[in-house]
């Protein structure tokens, strides 16, 4: 993992966070509670169903600041501009955390208040950007004073938050954002059955994510550059494609020769 990686999925989890959002504030204390990137979500054409219930499960990512955020922003574009003397050069997994990640003291912090608000099952990342917890719906609410809703949205009912998250002043600073308090963009059933371990097939990739009624692709080109004898590549191309009902993708192999 790059640098530039272990940034990338902090500034991913601030953007789903702080993207065009309704203002559903609570009535939070600015001395007790302080805001996330985390805020109300906006639902298009959804019907209210009421709050939704407390007992209801929850699977919670919370992310965490990285240190040095000024040298890393710094490192970054370095990294990016050509020239530079750190052009190209990433730092491993250990060295990012070394240099960047959130201090154990400060994961730790927020795990002991997840468990604190009973939450189970609570992990710290090991590059410490992220902690991880079960929770119902009223002990998020309650640790993020926040509120979640049922809604009725393309004859599905998805729960989002209705107000932002909050936590409280203690860890101001050390918080990111809370994701897990809605689950749009899923349409897994309740019952969560075990992890695939040997991969998706393309068939499977469509319903995985949803993608019923995204374009094929037909007639697209895509080039692959490799070396060597490519034509074992071709027939486990074939083997794959009959096994899986696929239609033949046509294959061009052009030699370039020694540039």
């Amino acid at each position: 993992m790059s640098t530039r990686a272990g940034y990338l999925g902090i500034a991913v989890a601030s953007v789903l966070g702080a993207a065009t959002l309704i203002a559903a504030s609570p009535a939070a204390n600015a001395a007790t509670w302080v805001p996330t990137a985390t805020k109300a979500l906006p639902l298009a054409s959804a019907t209210p169903l009421g709050a939704a219930t407390p007992a209801i499960p929850l699977r919670l990512t919370i992310g965490l600041a990285p240190r040095n955020r000024a040298a890393l922003d710094t490192l970054i574009a370095e990294q990016a501009r050509a020239g530079s003397a750190q052009y190209e050069q990433f730092l491993t997994p250990a060295q990012f955390t070394a240099e960047f990640a959130p201090t154990s003291a400060a994961a730790t912090q927020v795990a002991d208040y997840l468990a604190s608000q009973g939450m189970g099952n609570v992990q710290v990342a090991d590059n410490r950007l992220q902690v991880t917890a079960d929770a119902t719906v009223g002990q998020a609410e309650s640790a993020f004073n926040t509120a979640i809703g049922r809604f009725s949205q393309g004859g599905k009912t998805v729960l989002a938050n209705t107000a932002p998250a909050y936590v409280p002043q203690s860890l101001d600073g050390l918080v990111t954002a809370v994701l897990g308090l809605s689950d749009l963009g899923f349409s897994a059933s309740p019952a969560v059955s075990a992890p695939k371990l040997t991969g998706y097939y393309p068939k499977e990739f469509t319903k995985v994510y949803d993608g019923a009624a995204t374009g094929s692709g037909t007639g697209t080109s895509l080039a692959v550059i490799a070396e060597g004898d490519l034509s074992q590549t071709v027939t486990d191309l074939r083997n794959a494609e009959k096994a899986q009902g696929l239609a033949q993708v046509p294959v061009s192999i052009v030699h370039t020769g020694i540039a």
